[in-house]
């Protein structure tokens, strides 16, 4: 298992907006580069992208938690 971290510290977002889904599910297939989340800070949003390819497993925090930089965000299976 290998662990995403947050770059700096604000609100994660699993989803673009209240009404749509999550960037990713456990399950999916996830490339370098792929928007897996959002982190918010001071009203500004900047998109969060996969570092690894593989299999994303889950966010490991709730969608609109607070996160500290460093503080791992989301699980992937690389091969």
């Amino acid at each position: 298992m290998t662990e995403m971290l947050s770059p700096t510290p604000g609100m994660f977002w699993h989803r673009p907006d209240p009404d749509s889904e999550a960037f990713c599910k456990p399950g999916d297939t996830v490339e370098v580069g792929q928007q897996i989340g959002v982190v918010e800070v001071m009203k500004m949003f900047a998109p969060i992208e996969a570092e690894f390819a593989g299999v994303f497993t889950g966010y490991a925090v709730d969608n609109g938690a607070q996160v500290d930089a460093g503080q791992v965000i989301a699980t992937f299976e690389v091969p």
